[in-house]
């Protein structure tokens, strides 16, 4: 496929399936470099049918709270060059213990696995679980810490770095229905 592929289906807003913003609770986060395997499903880069961790490794959960964490993308339209994408993570931990503090100030080059709050567009399970920094890793854009503002509660941001955009604005993660691509993640987790 080349670069500018064009349009290859119909895409629709359906009024009964309008989305719900927000992401669940639950993110996976993982080391880029303990990533073994990436299978795709053969046609369609963006969706990942399955991923392996290289052994002893595992990925790493961060529960949130509410509106604590946050993902997406942003699209850089170059003039010269093909389209490419900067990814965004952000969360905010409230936990303050020595361990966590010293595994947050050296977080770098990760994939963040977010699942998507539940609504009608995703009746299917295809586009719940979204992945972020699959090819290039996220790296910690900032690191914030009032302690009189948002209750105390820091804010760490990562994202992708200049000159290392991802070739997707993200990829779905998905095998057969919902229960199996979430057992799926959450067997990596051990």
């Amino acid at each position: 496929m080349g670069c500018l592929a064009g349009l290859a289906a119909s895409i629709t807003n359906d009024c009964a399936k309008q989305p719900t913003a927000g992401l669940e609770r639950k993110v996976w986060l993982i080391n880029r470099a303990d990533i073994a395997t990436v299978t795709h499903d053969g046609v369609n880069n963006h969706l990942i049918t399955a991923l392996s961790l290289a052994t002893g490794k595992t990925a790493f959960v961060f529960t949130a709270y509410r509106k604590d964490v946050d993902a997406g993308f942003d699209e850089v339209v170059r003039e010269n060059l093909p389209p490419a994408f900067t990814h965004y993570f952000k969360m905010e931990p409230w936990d303050q213990n020595s361990d966590q503090v010293e595994e947050l100030d050296n977080m770098e080059d990760l994939v963040a696995i977010v699942e998507k709050k539940g609504d009608k567009t995703y009746d299917s399970g295809d586009g719940y679980f979204q992945i972020y920094g699959l090819q290039n890793g996220l790296y910690k854009t900032s690191g914030t810490q009032r302690l009189q503002d948002n209750g105390g509660v820091p804010t760490y941001e990562f994202g992708t770095r200049e000159g290392e955009e991802e070739p997707y604005s993200k990829h779905i993660f998905y095998d057969t229905d919902y229960a199996t691509s979430l057992a799926a993640l959450v067997a990596l987790e051990s």
